[in-house]
């Protein structure tokens, strides 16, 4: 068994070159046979693997003797730059996740004050120089971007910022290289609400924060102390129907299994402490889509029909709702808006121009979801 490491606080933990590195109050090694106090003074926040290196991203101003600032690479002897983002970023603030998506290196943090004024808490490099990602992450001092997540070929950007800054999203959005979409309503609520982690299992994408209000569903109404997790599935939120003491901070898989960390001490009547398994169980009613269950049939009394599925050149939407705002929105797999118009008793809708595949669709009135379901392009 690992003895604990030397560190005050421990935020990451990972292997690199066969040796366990631990970053929080400070940077340490294990080699095997004991722990190696590398900086007692840096403030480590994440680890990311790059390129057969170690990215190590923090507070700090310079680490294990090397003047890099928030960020810096190792190679097992020497400390070097991650394309010179250490002298783009001001000398405040935090680079707390890194992660690269097509290609391109991004960090994310609390950037406020970076050389180019309009980076707030997301930079991309882009070949040339560090840059602002998007355009709607807003200047706020509380904002923080906590994960960035690669799933399905889309950069999940999560964190402390919502919709009425001006951003993408609340907690959560998805960025696909060139456009933002939001993740339905995301998260929000508490007294600051984020989602501050994120893991993949079973195809689904697990995030755990500070919010009690998931896709506008209050958790509180299923019960006082709902716990602050949730699984996005690419169309729908759901929680996890899990009730205790405390709060998860960390996700983490393990050989096919997800794991929650944390300050709880109870989950769902069951004594268990800081560390528990994810199981599987029974929340569909806790689920998002119609409020109150998962179905791919209109949730009200109105009908809605969307033929011929297969298609080919159109589809039609034919609806018996009497609404001035009633929407039809198309999806791929991953969540990527493709095509959103407004509909009227029966609208044709060319998809000639899509590509053969599997799409989700949506139909909302007045905001609300009335029905959702898959077509098969052809």
């Amino acid at each position: 068994m690992l003895p604990p490491s030397p560190l005050y606080n421990t935020f990451c933990i990972t292997k690199y070159n066969g040796k366990i590195y631990a970053g929080g109050y400070g940077l340490a090694r294990w080699d095997g046979n004991s722990w190696e106090y590398l900086d007692s003074n840096a403030y480590v926040a994440c680890f990311y693997h790059f390129q057969n290196k170690l990215v190590v991203g923090g507070t700090f101003s310079s680490i294990n003797g090397a003047n890099y600032n928030k960020v810096a690479v190792w190679n097992d002897t020497a400390w070097s730059s991650f394309y010179g983002v250490d002298t783009a970023l001001a000398n405040f603030g935090i680079v707390a996740t890194i992660n690269e998506y097509k290609g391109k290196p991004y960090v994310g943090g609390n950037l406020l004050g970076a050389a180019d004024t309009s980076i707030y808490d997301l930079a991309m490099f882009d070949g040339t120089k560090w840059t602002n990602v998007g355009g709607q992450l807003v200047n706020n001092s509380l904002s923080h971007i906590k994960k960035l997540l690669v799933w399905r070929d889309t950069l999940y950007v999560a964190g402390d910022y919502n919709e009425s800054w001006g951003c993408p999203g609340n907690g959560i959005a998805s960025w696909d290289g060139q456009n933002w979409h939001r993740l339905g309503k995301g998260v929000l609520g508490g007294t600051e609400p984020a989602i501050i982690d994120l893991a993949i299992y079973n195809n689904a994408l697990y995030g755990i924060g500070s919010f009690t209000v998931v896709d506008g569903i209050n958790l509180n109404y299923y019960g006082t102390g709902y716990k602050n997790i949730a699984k996005w599935d690419g169309l729908k939120w759901c929680t996890l129907h899990t009730v205790g003491d405390g709060g998860f901070g960390y996700l983490a898989t393990y050989k096919d299994t997800l794991y929650g960390i944390g300050g709880f001490y109870t989950l769902n009547n069951d004594s268990i402490q800081f560390i528990a398994k994810w199981i599987g169980g029974n929340y569909s009613d806790s689920c998002s889509l119609g409020k109150a269950g998962i179905s791919e049939t209109a949730q009200t009394t109105n009908t809605f029909e969307v033929y011929p599925n297969p298609a080919q050149e159109y589809i039609n939407v034919k609806t018996t709702l009497r609404s001035t705002n009633v929407i039809f929105s198309l999806c791929d797999l991953t969540g990527k808006m493709l095509m959103q118009q407004s509909i009227a008793d029966d609208t044709k809708i060319p998809i000639n121009k899509l590509p053969p595949g599997l799409y989700i669709y949506r139909v909302t009135a007045e905001g609300d979801l009335q029905k959702t379901g898959k077509i098969l392009k052809q």
